[in-house]
């Protein structure tokens, strides 16, 4: 009895073993094949490192995210990925509409601040004037959260939606 269960255990340890060195694709010895010498080690070992694919971009960011991302801070982020992204045409544009659009609106209600606030200075007329470029000013905030919002939207689905004025002028101008 005790014979059987040494040499059955013996068998039964060397497959333990094979199946082992099979399932965790331990490397085996080389072997020439087309005259070409492999290493025996089995192909779903070798993996490729996360975020290692070539997107053909400079941010390594999809397309899409990197439209987004032009619009997420206005014209800062804008800038940033006009100057970085050189590669990808798509980023570019809205890297380049976030420049023109946000910054504009940007000067725009500053220029509306400042001239108000100079206006407030002569009576009545200043007053009037101011007023009205004080609301102006303040429908500036609404619209420029609405484009944002379209803007990212359309970005990120993956649409080069050009707005009426600065879309032309960011093709013209600045995309190389």
């Amino acid at each position: 009895m005790s014979t059987e269960d040494t040499g059955s255990g013996g068998e039964d340890a060397i497959e333990a073993e094979r199946s082992d060195e099979i399932g965790s694709g331990a490397e085996t010895s080389g072997e020439v094949e087309n005259g070409v010498e492999t290493s025996g080690e089995a192909e779903s070992d070798v993996t490729e490192p996360v975020g290692s694919e070539t997107t053909g971009s400079d941010t390594g960011l999809d397309p899409n995210v990197g439209g987004a991302l032009a619009y997420l801070l206005g014209p800062i982020t804008g800038i940033l990925l006009y100057i970085i992204e050189t590669e990808d045409r798509f980023v570019r544009f809205h890297a380049g509409q976030s420049i023109v659009v946000f910054g504009g609106l940007l000067v725009l209600s500053v220029g509306l601040t400042v001239v108000g606030a100079l206006l407030a200075a002569i009576p009545v007329i200043g007053w009037v004037v101011g007023a009205v470029l004080g609301l102006f000013s303040l429908l500036l905030a609404p619209i420029g959260l609405v484009l944002w919002l379209l803007l990212m939207y359309k970005a990120y689905v993956g649409e080069e939606y050009a707005l009426p004025l600065a879309g032309p002028f960011v093709e013209n101008n600045m995309l190389n």
